[in-house]
């Protein structure tokens, strides 16, 4: 390979579904989710990455984060805060969007958990991610709640500070065994 592709040539995608992935036994050296696990039966799809990954590799793994609040840089009275700051609840029945992403995978078998819950931030409210989950707080405001909404949002972003986080749990686990070589 030329110096100048780079990774181009090494890098594949593949449309696959979690609960099945399409890949040999112990093929990859890691494997990486981020928000796939709410919306399939994520026991399965843990098994999956356990099942391709190597002994001695790592898997990591991103879920959102219902249990935890959202966070709004607003600035707007109690009620209102309570109405907004729990995230929307969109998890498949089989799905994970809590802490328990870490004991599932402590139960699949992965040792070494390092487990962390983050924030992202969002900045662009035209952005899907950002509309799916303002749209839900408007749905949940009465009128007069709606007006405080979008005096502070209008407010915020005329000072170049509307912003918004939401918090999700991520979890590095690696496949017992010695590493192969």
């Amino acid at each position: 390979m030329a110096e100048a592709d780079g990774l181009a040539g090494l890098i594949q995608f593949r449309q696959a579904n979690a609960e099945a992935l399409p890949f040999a036994d112990a093929s990859y050296d890691c494997v990486y989710s981020v928000t796939v696990f709410e919306e399939c039966d994520a026991g399965r799809a843990i098994a999956e990455t356990l099942r391709v990954v190597r002994p001695g590799g790592r898997v990591g793994l991103v879920v959102r984060a219902l249990d935890m609040r959202q966070w709004w840089n607003l600035a707007l009275p109690e009620a209102i805060l309570r109405k907004v700051e729990a995230p929307p609840h969109s998890v498949a029945p089989l799905g994970v969007a809590d802490r328990s992403l870490y004991r599932r995978m402590r139960e699949a078998g992965f040792v070494d958990l390092v487990c962390f819950p983050s924030m992202v931030t969002l900045d662009r409210p035209g952005g899907p991610i950002w509309r799916n989950r303002e749209d839900h707080i408007l749905s949940l405001l009465s009128p007069d709640e709606l007006a405080v909404w979008h005096a502070e949002r209008d407010r915020a972003e005329a000072e170049g500070l509307l912003f918004m986080a939401h918090p999700l749990h991520c979890a590095v686990g690696t496949k017992p065994g010695p590493a192969v070589g």
